[in-house]
């Protein structure tokens, strides 16, 4: 017999213990319950996750800072940290009708910071429009080209 079993060794049933517990504490659920409680109101009525790219974009919020003034967040919650940042900007198509050649208000982020474990994208823009029918968002990354696109039909904005 080349050792003794596991079950009569309690070192080695201790060991097994600390493995389960890391591996079942790598596989748990990231807590995204606290971007429902940032300011502003959420624009964007369902997750979008591209588990090609390793991201999740949580939410979009909106602020409304009065005077036909307003700040946008996007909250990204990336798998990999390192290959999202600063150089990446989202931009945002909102469309006033339901139609495409509609004319859109375009906003693209300028402002990058990270809390918890997400990436979030912002800009401040100024509009006398407060309803919008349908959303187009987007990544780009740091040459300028598109990284992902997703166009929402079935959403109503309003900003007030």
């Amino acid at each position: 017999m080349s050792g003794i079993p596991t079950h009569k060794n309690p070192l080695a049933l201790a060991g097994l213990w600390v493995v389960f517990i890391l591996v079942m504490g790598g596989c748990r659920q990231a807590d995204y319950s606290w971007v429902q409680q940032q300011e502003g109101k959420s624009i964007l009525d369902l997750e979008y996750l591209n588990d090609t790219l390793g991201i999740r974009v949580q939410d979009i919020r909106l602020v409304n800072l009065g005077e036909d003034q307003y700040k946008i967040d996007v909250y990204l919650f990336p798998d990999d940290p390192a290959q999202f940042n600063e150089k990446q900007r989202f931009y945002l198509h909102l469309f006033p009708g339901e139609h495409e050649n509609d004319e859109f208000l375009a906003v693209g982020t300028l402002d990058f910071r990270v809390e918890k474990d997400a990436h979030i994208y912002s800009r401040t823009f100024t509009t006398a429009r407060h309803e919008f029918d349908s959303l187009r968002y987007g990544l780009i990354n740091a040459d300028g080209r598109r990284v992902f696109s997703l166009k929402v039909d079935t959403l109503a904005i309003n900003t007030n």
